[in-house]
């Protein structure tokens, strides 16, 4: 009985362990293109390759002093909706770029200063300007920002 407890005891001891005396680091290979002028950028660049450290954690990604971060700007718009003659109180407005990415869709009070956020790209937009009533107008322009 002693026998089977110490053997089982001895087993799982060792399967705890992990076993393997492996080197767990992986190597990494440099082969060097020989001739011309690109042999030697070839092997700066290999160089940096080996001492940056390949991660995936946001404080080993530095950005550079000149990185911008936003994607959008706000920008400031001018419609005089009254001035367009709309015998609707409810307004509508879209704004979209021209191959159609809509920024803005909704109603749009009587005061003519939009704010809106838009692509940094962007430099020029399309607006209509519509209600329900049939009568009314459907006014498309371009703006210039």
């Amino acid at each position: 009985m002693k026998r089977i407890l110490t053997i089982s005891a001895l087993s799982f001891i060792l399967s705890a362990c992990g076993g393997g005396g492996a080197d767990e680091t992986s190597s990494v290979k440099t082969t060097q293109t020989p001739s011309s002028d690109t042999s030697s950028t070839q092997t700066q660049t290999q160089s940096e390759t080996q001492t940056q450290p390949q991660s995936n954690k946001l404080i080993d990604s530095k950005a550079a002093d000149n990185a911008q971060f936003s994607q959008f700007k706000s920008q400031n718009m001018n419609i005089d909706i009254s001035g367009l003659g709309f015998e609707a109180k409810t307004v509508y407005l879209k704004i979209y770029t021209f191959d159609n990415k809509t920024l803005f869709l909704g109603k749009v009070p009587n005061s003519p200063n939009f704010e809106f956020y838009l692509p940094n790209d962007v430099s020029k937009v399309k607006y209509d300007v519509f209600s329900t009533v049939k009568t009314d107008p459907q006014i498309t322009k371009e703006y210039e920002l």
